[in-house]
């Protein structure tokens, strides 16, 4: 296939996933980051780089959590 349209086949679809994959991640990382604060600051009581595994964990999930929403209504 490629060989019969060129190197430029392997680009075909590009756009349509740097439309889904941009806005996902951007969910996922506000999502992780803003639960991790909030966990830091009203949970443990720490900075945020002294957040504890499990609230590691947990803003892991909500950060994956908000990937999906965003990339999948």
């Amino acid at each position: 296939m490629c060989a019969e349209e060129g190197p430029a086949s392997l680009f075909k679809g590009l756009v349509a996933t740097m439309l889904r994959e941009v806005p996902a991640y951007a969910g996922q990382f506000g999502g992780y980051y803003l639960t991790k604060r909030l966990i830091a600051e009203r949970v443990e009581g720490v900075e945020v780089g002294n957040i504890s595994m499990s609230g590691n964990f947990i803003a892991g999930g909500v950060g994956g959590l908000f990937c999906w929403i965003v990339s999948y209504p």
